[in-house]
């Protein structure tokens, strides 16, 4: 009796440690590879609507291969891809191709086609990220000619949309009297709405600090001054 309940237990024992064996097999499926799958089948699932000319399935298809990780990143196949939507007018499509051409993705560097794709997408549905990287273009004179006002044309449409890079920028311009008259009251409006969302524009660019721009602003302002760019912030926050 004894040797048939001990051959009962190795037994069990035996089984606990094959399920044991299967269940930690199953559960150390690397990551990577889930998500490589996943991928692999939303782009399946998406190439029969983009084939067909769906310009939101082959915006999807687009950002899945110039955002993926390697191995499927493919920033070919996302410039044609983009362009086909961006043909139709899809605006998202259209500021990709920018960032495409600006950054060197899949196509030659060309900052002069980057303006054109931002442009594009500015100008037709007020697109903020292409209204600001256009002013960018204008503020260094890339693929156009340097030219502070348009800069500041282009950071402002931005700027009223909430785009806290674009604030601060303007921030800068007006304290420093970049292209304009220096105007203080006007660069603490500005920063202090950067500040709002500080982690967004340190993203952009981690030497840009919006606290500490407006800490030196402050510091050379005097209190009617300061008083004004208060009321400027406010007011902006209550039409926004």
């Amino acid at each position: 009796m004894r040797l048939v309940n001990l051959l009962f237990v190795v037994a069990a024992l035996a089984v606990s440690a094959g399920a044991a064996h299967i269940f930690f097999k199953a559960g150390d499926i690397d990551p990577a590879a889930k998500e490589l799958v996943r991928l692999e089948t939303m782009i399946a699932r998406e190439l029969v609507p983009a084939g067909a000319g769906d310009g939101r399935a082959q915006y999807r298809v687009a950002e899945i291969y110039r955002t993926a990780a390697e191995p499927l990143r493919n920033y070919r196949k996302a410039h044609k891809w983009y362009r086909k939507a961006a043909d139709q007018g899809h605006t998202l499509s259209q500021f990709a191709l920018g960032e495409m051409y600006a950054k060197g993705q899949g196509v030659q560097q060309n900052y002069y086609r980057a303006a054109e794709w931002y442009r594009l997408a500015s100008s037709l549905s007020r697109h903020a990220g292409a209204q600001f990287s256009l002013g960018e273009l204008y503020f260094n004179g890339r693929g156009v000619a340097s030219s502070y006002g348009l800069a500041i044309e282009w950071y402002s449409k931005a700027a009223n949309q909430g785009h806290a890079v674009a604030q601060f920028y303007l921030g800068q311009i007006n304290k420093e009297g970049w292209g304009v008259e220096k105007n203080l009251v006007e660069a603490y409006k500005w920063l202090a709405l950067a500040n709002d969302h500080a982690d967004q524009v340190r993203a952009h660019n981690e030497r840009n600090d919006p606290k500490r721009a407006l800490s030196q602003l402050i510091s050379k302002m005097n209190s009617s001054q300061i008083k004004s760019g208060k009321r400027a912030y406010v007011d902006w926050k209550s039409r926004h």
